[in-house]
């Protein structure tokens, strides 16, 4: 599992998008965790063969109650679970 963007500083108001992408045999499936956060958020989905499934988190109107949260990015198939 890797993130494009581990610390990034967004002016209240602004927008920003993330990425993240998992790979294993079989494709994980790939996802953040939003529970909490203030921002509209959206996600699009997409799946690279063989073996890459990747997620973008969008971030619109970004809101200063959510100042310090913590975005996680998690990665699960039948083999196990990570998260960053």
């Amino acid at each position: 599992i890797s993130v494009a963007h581990s610390n990034l500083t967004v002016l209240e108001g602004g927008n920003v998008t993330l990425s993240c992408n998992g790979s294993g045999s079989p494709v994980p499936e790939v996802d953040w965790t939003v529970n909490g956060l203030h921002s509209i958020n959206t996600h699009q989905s997409n799946v690279y063969p063989p073996n890459i499934h990747s997620i973008n988190l969008t971030l619109v109107n970004v809101s200063r109650d959510d100042n310090g949260f913590v975005l996680t990015c998690i990665s699960e198939n039948v083999v196990g679970m990570t998260n960053v």
